[in-house]
C-alpha cells in the first residue's frame, strides 16, 4: 500500500477550473489499492457533501447519467465523471478525497487526492450540458440473454 495518491504522477496536486462542467476520466492504476472518492468544499472534513455525475465504466457510457456523492473505485477500473463547478462561487475550493474502504491500509495522506480552485470566466461555453440520455440502445453493460444453455464452464 503506498502512502501518497498520485494524479497524473504527481502527488496530490491542484488543478484552476473555470465555473462550467468538466469531464473526468479516472483509472485506478493502484496495484492494492480501491478508493472511494468524494468531493468537499472542506479540506478539514472526509464527508461526502457536493454531487458528482458519473457518466461512465469500463462497460462504456452509462444508459444515463447517475448523480453521487461517492463512489467506489477498484483496481484497475474506470469511471468517467462529469464535475459541475459553475455553481461555485470564484476562488472556491472543492477537495476531490478518498474516504477508503475497509480493506485498505490507510495513511494521513491517503486521504486527499488533489484540490481544485474555481476561477472567475468561462472561456468556451459550448459542449456543457449532460444529456439525460447517454446510450439509449444500450441496456445494462450491453448484456444479452443468447438463450444459449450448451456451454460449459
Amino acid at each position: 500500500m503506498g502512502d501518497v495518491i498520485v494524479v497524473n504522477g504527481k502527488p496530490q496536486p491542484y488543478m484552476n477550473v473555470e465555473p462550467r462542467k468538466y469531464r473526468f476520466r479516472i483509472l485506478n492504476a493502484a496495484i492494492s489499492r480501491s478508493f472511494r472518492f468524494a468531493l468537499t468544499k472542506s479540506l478539514g472534513t472526509n464527508a461526502a457533501d457536493q454531487p458528482m455525475t458519473v457518466i461512465a465504466t469500463d462497460g462504456g457510457l452509462m444508459n444515463a447519467p447517475q448523480t453521487v456523492t461517492s463512489f467506489r473505485h477498484g483496481m484497475a477500473e474506470r469511471y468517467e465523471i462529469v464535475i459541475d463547478f459553475a455553481k461555485y462561487a470564484p476562488g472556491s475550493k472543492l477537495y476531490l478525497k478518498n474516504l477508503s474502504n475497509p480493506n485498505n491500509v490507510d495513511y494521513a495522506s491517503t486521504k486527499d487526492v488533489m484540490c481544485f480552485i474555481v476561477g472567475t470566466t468561462v472561456t468556451d461555453p459550448t459542449n456543457n450540458e449532460v444529456p439525460s440520455v447517454l446510450n439509449p440502445n444500450q441496456d445494462v453493460m450491453g448484456l444479452v440473454d443468447t438463450g444459449r444453455t450448451d456451454r460449459k464452464f
